[in-house]
């Protein structure tokens, strides 16, 4: 619990911009990564364009598992924050280089 709590603090310092440099080189060391979030983002990111190189295209349907993943489920939730504006316009240009095609998703 300590742990947790420590770790989390130190991301917080590091988001802020105040984390020593030598401290964050010593967390990436053991594997410890700031945002879960964004690892996961490039995961899932890192299946589709897999998907996108084995298929030909990026139409991903909704049900779709990619090595034990739910590739269709997150693509269909980047289509849903693309809709509301709250896609990061990086994200959404990623994914629109592997061919995203933001109208037909809601299709499949």
């Amino acid at each position: 619990r300590k742990l947790g709590t420590w770790l989390q603090n130190q991301r917080y310092l590091q988001k802020k911009g105040t984390l020593d440099a030598s401290r964050i080189s010593r967390l990436k060391e053991v594997g410890v990564v700031r945002d879960q979030h964004d690892k996961n983002w490039s995961i899932m990111f890192g299946l589709l364009k897999q998907f996108q190189e084995r298929e030909g295209h990026s139409n991903v349907r909704k049900n779709h598992i990619e090595e034990g993943r739910k590739l269709g489920t997150w693509l269909n939730t980047q289509l849903m924050l693309q809709k509301k504006a709250m896609l990061d316009a990086s994200r959404m240009s990623c994914l629109e280089e592997v061919g995203v095609v933001w109208n037909n998703q809601d299709e499949q």
